[in-house]
């Protein structure tokens, strides 16, 4: 009976909460505006933002329109920290089509035991462009490759042993030239 009623209650609210979100009501317009209120006293602003959009942020708090900023989440790491052998994949969106020479410039930097470096792998679509050892400070390595089909995803594989080392790699960024 108890299970009967919850399930009722949350299908009820879930059918409000979406009549109320998509139909002409007036707190659907507010909830999805794209526009600045004129008489907001609140900006909202994410936490992972970088620095420059921050910037833009704090140019509008500054209109002095605003009494209060609210910051949600958190903070976005410089660098991903990949500990476990694994994969990083990123699918693209692009105007690179075969026959083009491309430089894929990856950052990142790892951690060693003993000898042994932090290890990864590039891949542009399903063609490996290298294994790389890293430095333990950060370092631009760039791979490079003549295109044989339209670029359409870029993954990054750790290749070092989790089960046997502690070791980690932290990538900043791939960047696509």
């Amino acid at each position: 009976m108890k299970l009967k009623l919850t399930l009722t209650l949350s299908l009820v609210s879930g059918i409000i909460f979406l009549a109320v979100i998509f139909s002409g009501n007036p707190l659907g317009r507010v909830l999805s505006l794209e526009k600045p209120l004129h008489d907001a006293r609140f900006l909202l602003v994410e936490g992972w933002l970088n620095k420059k959009e921050l910037g833009y942020a704090g140019k509008e708090f500054k209109t002095g329109r605003y009494q209060y900023i609210i910051t949600t989440g958190i903070k976005s790491p410089e660098f991903y920290e990949m500990g476990l052998v694994g994969n990083l994949a990123f699918t693209i969106h692009s105007n690179f089509v075969a026959g083009q020479n491309i430089t894929l410039q990856v950052t990142a930097y790892g951690t060693r035991v003993g000898n042994e470096p932090a290890k990864f792998e590039a891949f542009i679509n399903d063609s490996s462009m290298g294994i790389t050892n890293t430095e333990i400070y950060p370092v631009s390595y760039p791979f490079h490759i003549l295109l044989w089909d339209t670029l359409k995803i870029v993954t990054l594989r750790f290749l070092n042993d989790a089960g046997r080392t502690v070791i980690f790699l932290f990538l900043r960024s791939a960047l696509i030239l």
